[in-house]
């Protein structure tokens, strides 16, 4: 069973009720969720219904208002919160400000409280006491930390996504997307190399990468490294760091501790804040020629820093901020 695009949503058409439950509807676009005329209810509950689609790439006018009306999807198979953003190609969430006069009716919905519902849970967050009525009140079905938890209830910090291998998360790794800190969590073990590929999330805009404690001998510039805002090799084999490495990641906190076999660093890590820079335990080799390190460490002093030792020719091994000459 199908129902085409735009069946109650004509301008010419002023549709008050339409009764489309009981039905074994799968998809519905989204031209047959609101109409620009008022109307009444639009009934779709105890249908198939496990995605909501756009066919004719229908856009919001921001110079038209948009019912009221009230829709119910009560009792059907999608899990996962629409994500108005990519079906109606809105720039931002709250665009749906436009739909704000509708009612939509999730209850006896088997939902996923995930990454895809924080966007439009934040968005209301601080209006929910005053807009929240009680149709709104769906429960989460998972995951089963938050099982039973009423959705008006949930903190969006809760609400993330773990990404498998089918969005591009290495085998090695581990991807957690949490849009409450817009930020991509990624923890992997047992490499030799960077990842060459991460995943690509629509929630969030920052990668935190953690890759310590692996065998990693080369940090070199992949396609995603301008996203990480927090990147930790600490523990691990690395003997080269490339500058253009070091050039995308100059405003990201830098783990780069007890790496025993790296001797030398780019001079461009001078362009850094040495205080988002750890590299404790590091012996690097450098002669008198390498004044832009001292000049580097003497333009911040950090509350907490732990900085690296210095092998200087003919001088031995000196502390950081003692090399001199």
């Amino acid at each position: 069973m199908s129902m085409d695009p735009a069946c109650i949503s004509q301008p010419t058409q002023n549709v008050f009720y339409a009764n489309f439950g009981k039905n074994k509807l799968p998809v519905v676009d989204v031209t047959n969720a609101f109409s620009v005329n008022p109307f009444c209810h639009i009934n779709y509950t105890s249908n198939l219904i496990d995605k909501f689609v756009n066919e004719f790439g229908f856009t919001l006018d921001a110079n038209k208002t948009y019912g009221p009306g009230f829709v119910s999807f009560n009792f059907n198979n999608f899990r996962t919160f629409p994500d108005f953003q990519s079906l109606l190609g809105l720039s931002n969430l709250a665009e749906l400000g436009q739909l704000v006069s509708f009612g939509f009716d999730f209850r006896g919905i088997q939902l996923d409280c995930d990454c895809y519902l924080e966007p439009f849970l934040s968005m209301v967050q601080e209006l929910k006491a005053f807009l929240w009525r009680d149709y709104f009140n769906v429960a989460c079905a998972n995951p089963p930390s938050l099982q039973g938890v009423k959705v008006p209830n949930l903190d969006p910090y809760d609400l993330v996504c773990t990404l498998e291998r089918d969005a591009d998360c290495p085998q090695e790794c581990t991807c957690i997307d949490r849009p409450s800190t817009n930020t991509l969590f990624v923890n992997c073990t047992n490499l030799k190399t960077l990842p060459e590929f991460l995943p690509n999330s629509t929630l969030s805009r920052s990668i935190s990468l953690k890759l310590s404690n692996n065998d990693i001998q080369i940090l070199s510039n992949k396609p995603y490294l301008y996203k990480v805002t927090f990147l930790d090799l600490s523990n691990n084999l690395l003997e080269q760091v490339n500058d253009d490495a070091i050039a995308v990641l100059e405003n990201a906190t830098l783990h780069i501790s007890n790496n025993v076999r790296l001797t030398q660093l780019p001079q461009r890590v001078q362009h850094r804040n040495h205080c988002i820079t750890y590299m404790e335990g590091l012996h690097l080799t450098y002669g008198c020629q390498e004044l832009w390190i001292e000049n580097w460490l003497k333009v911040k002093k950090c509350d907490t820093e732990k900085l690296f030792k210095c092998t200087i020719p003919d001088l031995g091994i000196k502390e950081a901020r003692e090399f001199s000459c």
